[in-house]
């Protein structure tokens, strides 16, 4: 049984399970501690442990002892909005089950050392879910913090995506989510996210913004999330693969928005996701790195949006493979099927690897087009057993009669103009 302790922050490295929810700094500033509800500090015996304050030291969420635990009464219940303040660390045991009031959120703070560390087993699964089984019965988690530790891993995050306190900004406004790594200019938050499964979120499940980065996106599960699995920006979408899964969501795949430039350290790669999902380009991308797109990846894009290839004096941005199989195509569509929806793929690099093999294109202004920027050097594409469809201006297209582009067995229906050659 948890035992009766005053409420004393100072005790904090010893009691950290009990102390630390329940106290706040006094109001008069003066740096003492106040117990802020008597639950936070309660016998086990009378039900959940109550979270009504701030985590402002390190603390832990533990399982209620087994001869307390009475049926379906949670460890924890978060009575308010929560915020881990700066230089603490609350940290969820394995097998803890959270219940939170509604319009409740758990925030960690964008503040040196706040950090979460929410890291349950394959046994022993954390979950965190609101006290009715309606969606957007709470906010969900919000992580602004870069600090390293921070890590949601084998957990589940239930009936959250309320709206108030987590909300994530893209470039189409707000969104809701059950887990949101926000993002301020320079100030990026980081976490490991894995064996997670967001369900039931009246928003979307997962949310990643701008140049933050959930590291190890890997074996998630979203289930029927009211506006769509996971947002992404460019920076983190190779992070995904196959290994997660989507069921009964709004969109099942990867939605990716947000800061519109793709630039890393090293070639990247955005992979062929699990059957049935796609990516949902919702924002033009401009490449600036060695981008490969696997085989079977399925790409549709939103009304104005496309992939650029960018070039510099140097000749030194992104090579572009984008190279499916007979039996995997890429695939490159409008989110409508109607000539001209999105703007499709240019490219302006000049890497002699450039190419595209087995890929379809539709819906574009023009499907892919070669273009010399200004005075850069002139850009270089091969393109081969290839499909074009249903382009407005041209199934191919290269601007200027310095580029190179071989074009070697691709099939065209319904375009403008097939292909296009330089004027």
């Amino acid at each position: 049984m948890r035992n009766l302790i005053s409420c004393a922050c100072v005790l904090a490295p010893v009691f950290a399970a009990v102390t630390l929810a329940g106290c706040r700094d006094d109001d008069d500033g003066g740096g003492g501690a106040t117990p802020i509800d008597a639950g936070a500090e309660g016998d086990a015996a009378l039900g959940c442990l109550e979270i009504t304050g701030d985590v402002r030291a390190d603390a832990v969420w533990t399982k209620l002892p087994s001869e307390a635990d009475a049926g379906d009464t949670p460890d924890v219940c978060v009575r308010r909005d929560v915020t881990v303040q700066r230089g603490a660390v609350l940290t969820i045991s394995p097998g803890v089950r959270v219940v939170f009031d509604p319009g409740t959120s758990l925030v960690v703070a964008r503040a040196e050392g706040a950090a979460l560390v929410a890291e349950g087993t394959e046994s022993e699964p954390i979950v965190l879910e609101g006290s009715s089984a309606e969606p957007g019965t709470w906010d969900g988690v919000e992580i602004n913090s870069r600090d390293p530790r921070n890590r949601v891993a084998f957990a589940t995050i239930r009936g959250a995506g309320g709206g108030g306190e987590v909300v994530a900004d893209d470039t189409l406004g707000g969104l809701a989510a059950a887990l949101v790594l926000d993002a301020e200019p320079g100030a990026p938050a980081t976490a490991d996210v894995h064996h997670v499964t967001f369900e039931d979120s009246a928003g979307w499940g997962l949310v990643v913004e701008g140049i933050s980065e959930a590291r190890g996106l890997t074996d998630n599960r979203f289930v029927g999330n009211r506006l769509g699995a996971v947002v992404l920006s460019p920076h983190n979408v190779a992070l995904m693969d196959a290994s997660t899964t989507y069921e009964g969501n709004a969109f099942d795949g990867v939605a990716v928005t947000g800061t519109p430039n793709l630039e890393a350290a090293t070639a990247t790669t955005w992979k062929r996701l699990a059957e049935g999902a796609k990516y949902w380009v919702r924002a033009p991308v401009r490449v600036l790195s060695d981008l490969t797109i696997e085989a079977g990846a399925e790409l549709v894009f939103a009304a104005g949006t496309g992939l650029e290839f960018p070039q510099n004096a140097a000749n030194t941005r992104a090579q572009v493979v984008i190279v499916g199989t007979a039996d995997a195509k890429v695939s490159f569509t409008g989110e409508q099927p109607v000539a001209g929806f999105w703007d499709g793929i240019e490219i302006q690099t000049g890497h002699v690897t450039n190419r595209v093999h087995h890929a379809i294109v539709a819906h574009a202004k023009s499907g892919i087009r070669v273009r010399r920027a200004g005075s850069f050097p002139a850009a270089t594409l091969d393109v081969a057993d290839s499909h074009l469809h249903d382009n407005e201006v041209c199934g191919v297209e290269s601007t200027s009669a310095q580029n190179t582009l071989t074009v070697t067995n691709v099939t065209y229906e319904r375009n403008g103009t097939d292909h296009c050659p330089p004027p």
